[in-house]
């Protein structure tokens, strides 16, 4: 059982950091990220990629082929991406309504603050998917001690 635990730790650390380090990478190279705190994208996408991780080992270990994997993988990356969205429009709408000219309706509101989710699914796709491989050749290079021959376990 302590060896489960410390393979889920690992997959967790492996794909957070590899997400990490190619998110710190844009925020250095991407002029409109500069401009910007690097916090603000850099914190809520490790967070994310924590608990996405966390949540998809016990699906990613029932599979033995990397296409199963890698296809359980891109589900997760779709889930980042919506929850990414999601904090964005939260973000916005929270920054925003805190102005004291700052009044809309309920329609605007969502029109303005969650249209993230769908700017984020689109970027996501665009910026997100050299991220999205590197996770997977991290996840094929480290297989054999994530996921060892003869260790599938359908029934978690």
């Amino acid at each position: 059982m302590k060896v489960e635990y410390t393979r889920w730790i690992g997959f967790i650390v492996i794909n957070t950091l590899s997400i990490g380090l190619m998110v710190h990478g844009y925020c250095l190279s991407l002029p409109f990220l500069q401009k910007e705190q690097s916090a603000i994208v850099l914190i809520p996408v490790l967070c994310i990629a924590v608990v996405v991780s966390a949540g998809l080992f016990p699906l990613v270990k029932r599979f033995d082929s990397h296409t199963q994997r890698f296809a359980s993988l891109y589900v997760g990356f779709l889930v980042g991406l919506l929850l990414l969205g999601l904090y964005m429009g939260c973000w916005s709408w929270f920054n925003l309504s805190t102005r004291p000219d700052y009044h809309t309706g309920i329609y605007q509101a969502w029109r303005t603050h969650f249209s993230w989710i769908p700017l984020t699914l689109f970027a996501g796709h665009w910026f997100g998917l050299p991220i999205f491989f590197a996770v997977g050749l991290s996840n094929k290079l480290f297989r054999p001690l994530f996921f060892p021959r003869g260790e599938v376990d359908p029934d978690v």
